[in-house]
């Protein structure tokens, strides 16, 4: 089942008040909005809220491995897998 799972899929993962590149509010900024993006950590896949300048830029911030772990989490909780089956995917060839 694990190879059949998206990591990037963001279908079911809340989005965040606050830009977690930035920190600007969502509604607030240039474009408005915030969309949920995924990004490759040392220990996991996580998902984070970007506004869309922060978005263009590809600006994902540093995380603590403690707090990458704990968001790696949560993103496999959104995917209704758990933490082996993430790393099954990411050593099958998920490329981040």
């Amino acid at each position: 089942m694990s190879a059949l799972v998206d990591l990037d899929d963001t279908g079911r993962c809340p989005t965040d008040s606050v830009c977690a590149g930035c920190g600007v509010p969502a509604g607030e900024g240039v474009g408005g909005g915030l969309v949920v993006v995924t990004a490759g950590t040392g220990v996991g896949v996580v998902c984070l809220s970007l506004c869309p300048t922060c978005c263009e830029a590809g600006r994902v911030p540093r995380m603590a491995m403690v707090t990458a772990a704990l968001a790696a989490g949560d993103h496999c909780e959104h995917l209704g897998i758990d933490l082996d089956q993430m790393a099954a995917v990411m050593e099958s060839g998920w490329d981040w």
